[in-house]
């Protein structure tokens, strides 16, 4: 009984690293590229955007069956550091959904330019903080002399 309930309890312990490592996870993802040891693809895309919320989710169920079998049985030792387990991951998912919800309200970049030595008349005005438009100036006649 005394094994068991250590057993559950150093189980609870070790998602709780788990845990506690996906930030760092993360950190090492977005500074790996910043500091040249991966490509940003393989930093947003690959380590980011498509492994990331597996972890979150992993760790999350990890720490969720951890939370119960704490809670299943006395002595309930150990569910501390089960629910502070399943708290991070939930934080980053939340965060996450957060993320998503605020950039599906920025519209997509719509305006583009196939030749960038054409003039399109946008320019940015001195002293302003948004671009507006601003007409081209003309172009000066040239007259010949004869």
């Amino acid at each position: 009984m005394v094994r068991e309930t250590k057993m559950r309890s150093k189980l609870a312990k070790g998602i709780l690293v788990l845990a506690l490592l996906l930030p760092v996870y993360f950190a090492g993802a977005a500074l790996g590229a910043r500091f040249g040891l991966f490509d940003w693809r393989m930093s947003l895309g690959t380590l980011i955007i498509q492994w990331g919320p597996r972890l979150l989710i992993a760790v999350a169920v990890l720490a969720a069956l951890s939370l119960l079998l704490t809670l299943f049985k006395a002595p309930r030792n150990g569910w501390r550091s089960a629910a502070i387990a399943l708290l991070i991951p939930a934080l980053g998912l939340g965060y996450l959904a957060w993320v998503r919800g605020q950039s599906a309200d920025i519209p997509p970049i719509h305006r583009f330019r196939s030749r960038p030595s054409r003039n399109t008349g946008m320019r940015a005005l001195p002293g302003w903080a948004t671009v507006r438009w601003v007409p081209s100036p003309p172009k000066p006649i040239r007259r010949s002399s004869p």
